[in-house]
């Protein structure tokens, strides 16, 4: 059975810089079929999220978690994983329209109301046969994709002991 997540980038950036939450996120985005290794899950995420990533991983970098050269070696692997796990969602003119909307109802941020927004939007194009699971690690992010209709997830949900000394990627 295919599972249908909706990542933000607060959930993106958990694949590759270890905080709680990591091993979760990497179970989910890494599932195979035993039988077929094929890919379980469908992944999807707006455009708009590879702008939020460099900005989350120079940030982790400006304040001395990773060095520069794994900022630019994290940010290459994120953009190759991207592009071949994920189904990118452009942010059209609507979507700005339903996330300024979802601002006034919400307390949300600007990027993370257009989350919301293209999460909402898929799951009225999937329909009730495909149920879409947004993740990310904002509860309150969490809690206005919940208001909104969706399933929600949150890594925070899913700390492992230690999971915070997990390989980075």
């Amino acid at each position: 059975m295919t599972n249908y997540y909706y990542l933000d980038t607060s959930a993106q950036v958990k694949y590759y810089v270890a905080e709680p939450g990591t091993a979760w996120i990497r179970q989910l985005v890494d599932a195979t079929d035993p039988d077929t290794g094929r890919r379980v899950n469908q992944l999807f995420t707006a455009t708009i999220t590879v702008a939020e990533a460099a900005a989350a991983f120079a940030i982790i970098a400006r304040i001395g978690r990773i060095s520069e050269r794994i900022r630019d070696r994290t940010f290459n692997r994120y953009m190759k994983t991207v592009s071949a796990y994920f189904h990118l969602l452009p942010v059209t003119e609507h979507l700005i329209d339903m996330a300024a909307h979802l601002t006034q109802l919400y307390s949300l941020k600007g990027y993370d109301a257009v989350q919301v927004a293209a999460a909402v939007g898929l799951q009225q194009t999937l329909g009730t046969k495909h149920p879409l699971t947004f993740v990310a690690g904002d509860n309150v992010v969490t809690a206005a994709a919940q208001a909104e209709g969706l399933a929600v997830d949150n890594p925070f949900w899913h700390v492992v002991e230690n999971e915070i000394y997990a390989t980075p990627r």
